[in-house]
């Protein structure tokens, strides 16, 4: 006749098999986008540009697979396999944190008297909409290269669009450590951001 398993069989089978095998797990880093523009300097640029447009920027909309938590990488320049860091996410997603970064860096533009994430609740006179085609990383074979493309466009609630951009660079980031590569993706938008600013100022001057 078989004895069945003893408790204290089964506590010391299950410690000798998984207590002498523990290892720690990683910490997962969470990064957000932040434009340069500091709080006090977007409020002086609004308050001296009183005569223009009432701008909302909606929620980005993400092209897969750009459009979750998980930062991606992508193997060859053009390769079709794509990796997802397992311990770096967005803080936020894409689609939430860029409309405040946009907002952030076209304040002052001349032809906007105020531009901000959209609200259900205000009267905006135009809509700025966006979309992400990529935003992530390309590993080659001379490094790590930081891949932005983002479209961007802008329309009267009562009319058509009036402005609208493809902002793109692909830039080698020196660097092989993940918090440096999101950094540098930040700055790239940001550096992309001001020359749409250019465009979207010029766009303004020409529209009645």
């Amino acid at each position: 006749m078989r004895r069945p398993f003893s408790s204290l069989f089964l506590l010391t089978l299950f410690f000798s098999t998984f207590g002498t095998g523990c290892t720690t797990i990683p910490q997962t880093h969470y990064y957000l986008l932040r434009s340069e523009v500091s709080t006090e300097n977007a409020t002086r640029s609004t308050a001296t540009n009183q005569q223009g447009l009432q701008i909302g920027v909606k929620d980005f909309l993400v092209d897969a697979p750009y459009n979750q938590y998980q930062i991606v990488y992508r193997l060859g320049e053009e390769g079709v396999e794509v990796g997802f860091y397992a311990y770096h996410r967005w803080a936020s997603p894409l689609s939430r944190m860029l409309p405040k970064l946009v907002a952030d860096s076209f304040t002052g533009t001349h032809g906007i008297t105020s531009i901000e994430p959209i609200l259900v609740d205000r009267p905006y006179t135009a809509i700025l909409e966006g979309r992400v085609l990529s935003f992530g990383e390309i590993d080659t074979s001379e490094g790590q290269q930081v891949d932005v493309q983002i479209i961007l466009s802008l329309r009267l609630r009562d009319g058509g669009v009036i402005w609208s951009d493809v902002l793109t660079h692909r830039v080698l980031a020196n660097t092989n450590t993940v918090n440096s590569i999101v950094e540098e993706m930040r700055r790239t938008l940001v550096d992309l951001l001001t020359k749409g600013r250019k465009s979207l100022a010029s766009a303004l001057l020409k529209t009645p």
